[in-house]
């Protein structure tokens, strides 16, 4: 049952109604209805949905589709109570499809069934195939165009055009309930939900159908018939000797649960390791710009020292020279000469020492190149 394209979804558009007459109210005062029939609700409980996920989960993004089966109660409502995923004959990540005998299968399964209680309790709804469930693994919830005429196609051969779709999409946690192949977006759904009231009769046509359908699964192998969904009636069904589908997806999906976990630590062990590398190459670098920092101060440091050297040096030697102008008796013009010369002397040294500081570059032996006396040839004498 050829199924979707992946990923793409596409609105229906809803049928125009047609416009009511404002004064016939037909036959006995009554008003006539003038649209086409409210979808019927539809009944699905949350332990159908939940045994398609487990037993779905383990596949990865490959989608799978199977059969619904139900009946219709006494209030109209379409409702879901068992079900089965065949062998896909074809299945990836955006498509699904079983082989179309499986639908003869589900109806001479059912045909049997329904002879439960048909003399005793002849009102007793039939059951019937209700509709059909598929997966959307990682995708969300939706219906595809594809989706939307197979369910169309579906419809068209029920005696009474009832059927619904159910989506699961089992990597998200996932469900939706379509009663309608027009409304295909998330919005346009509802979640599982309901809880099922059958009477004896009903619950044993059920149960016999499962019971053949087990038979069939006996004769054609569990590889063609790999999941019975047994919804509320699991315990029932178990207790009558039969294998618990469910149970069973549970212990199949533990290895690979296992090596998802697995995966992970091994991800979360090479982050680790990686973080580890990346640290200690940060700590080398820091521990590298440290050291530095510390050769670049203590630089800084002996250049200073040689600074204050010079100033001293030159101290002493602007002492000596005014001493030797007052031995002289030197005119004032003399010393302001003298003190132009060393004001010159001063600014270029002061100017080396402060482009060596900033700089930080320069070697010690730069800074020596600056002569911490007064020139020999500054005058003496005006």
């Amino acid at each position: 049952m050829a199924r979707k394209n992946p990923g793409k979804s596409s609105w229906g558009r809803k049928s125009k109604k047609a416009k009511k007459p404002k004064k016939d109210l037909g036959p006995k005062g009554r008003k006539p209805y003038w649209g086409k029939p409210s979808e019927p609700d539809a009944i699905v409980p949350r332990s159908l949905v939940e045994q398609a996920m487990a037993f779905t989960a383990p596949r990865g993004r490959l989608e799978m589709g199977g059969l619904l089966v139900g009946h219709i109660d006494d209030q109209g409502r379409n409702v879901c109570v068992a079900g089965f995923f065949p062998e896909q004959t074809e299945e990836t990540p955006g498509y699904c499809e079983f082989d179309g005998s499986w639908m003869a299968i589900c109806a001479d399964a059912m045909w049997r069934a329904n002879e439960h209680g048909s003399n005793t309790d002849p009102d007793a709804p039939k059951i019937r195939i209700i509709g059909w469930i598929h997966t959307h693994p990682d995708l969300g919830i939706f219906l595809s165009e594809t989706d939307r005429t197979t369910y169309r196609a579906n419809m068209r051969s029920s005696p009474d055009g009832r059927f619904l779709a159910v989506v699961v999409d089992p990597l998200r946690g996932e469900d939706g309930v379509f009663t309608s192949p027009d409304r295909s977006g998330r919005e346009d759904c509802s979640k599982a939900a309901g809880s099922l009231e059958m009477g004896a009769t009903l619950r044993e046509r059920y149960l016999s159908f499962l019971e053949i359908m087990e038979q069939v699964r006996a004769a054609r192998g569990a590889e063609a018939l790999p999941f019975i969904i047994t919804g509320d009636l699991r315990r029932e069904h178990v207790s009558r000797g039969y294998c618990d589908d469910y149970t069973e997806a549970y212990l199949r999906s533990i290895p690979s649960i296992q090596g998802s976990i697995k995966s992970l630590e091994d991800s979360r062990g090479g982050m680790i390791t990686d973080l580890g590398s990346r640290i200690n190459d940060l700590h080398g670098l820091l521990t590298a710009e440290v050291s530095r920092s510390r050769e670049l101060g203590s630089s800084l440091e002996s250049r200073i020292d040689g600074l204050v050297t010079e100033l001293s040096l030159m101290e002493r030697s602007f002492d000596e020279r005014v001493s030797a102008l007052e031995r002289g008796a030197s005119t004032q013009e003399a010393v302001i000469g003298i003190l132009e010369s060393l004001k010159d002397s001063l600014v270029a040294i002061l100017g080396g020492a402060i482009g060596d500081l900033v700089s930080g570059g320069e070697s010690e032996g730069e800074m020596v190149s600056h002569s911490g006396t007064v020139p020999e040839d500054a005058p003496l004498e005006a």
